[in-house]
């Protein structure tokens, strides 16, 4: 099972000269299947060892999109359409317990961010798609589920028909407020 994020993109941060493009991105679909998300796992726990800050490796994973004009948030529901903006030095940032990307606009010295992906989201939602059928009502129950990535793959889970591939927004967290 490959699960896809929607990641937001941040461009052009620290440079105060820049105004954006008109063809930047806004968000980056990053594929996560389980022999990747296995090798982000051992190198945060070789982070985490060497009490380092983070280890850096060249990764072209992400695919950057924009959200179309209509869109604010971004959702599933996002229309997303092709940039014409090459992304070039496309680094892959892991870190103790989250990852993510950065990068510079081709022939710019524009700096492109992804937001990161918590370890732990990635870690729930692995969980989540192997739990027997049975079990994943009682996954929805307030507190069972930490993010809305997993309780979006509970509910098509639940639909009974869990396609190949599967897009969930990162980093949004449940609210447990009552």
């Amino acid at each position: 099972m490959i699960l896809k994020y929607l990641l937001d993109v941040t461009v052009g941060a620290g440079d105060e000269f820049y105004d954006g493009g008109g063809d930047d991105p806004d968000v980056a679909t990053v594929s996560l299947d389980d022999r990747f998300f296995r090798r982000v796992q051992n190198q945060a726990a070789l982070v985490k060892k060497l009490k380092a800050y983070h280890l850096s490796f060249f990764d072209y994973t992400p695919e950057y999109k924009r959200k179309s004009p209509e869109g604010d948030d971004l959702s599933l529901d996002s229309k997303l359409e092709d940039c014409d903006v090459n992304i070039d030095c496309n680094l892959l940032n892991i870190g103790d317990d989250d990852f993510g990307w950065d990068g510079y606009i081709k022939n710019t010295n524009i700096a492109v961010d992804t937001a990161d992906i918590s370890l732990e989201e990635v870690r729930e939602n692995q969980k989540i798609l192997k739990v027997r059928s049975n079990e994943l009502p009682i996954l929805l129950k307030k507190g069972a589920v930490l993010y809305e990535s997993s309780r979006t793959i509970v509910i098509e889970r639940l639909k009974g028909k869990l396609p190949a591939s599967l897009t969930v927004c990162a980093n949004q967290r449940i609210s447990l407020e009552k």
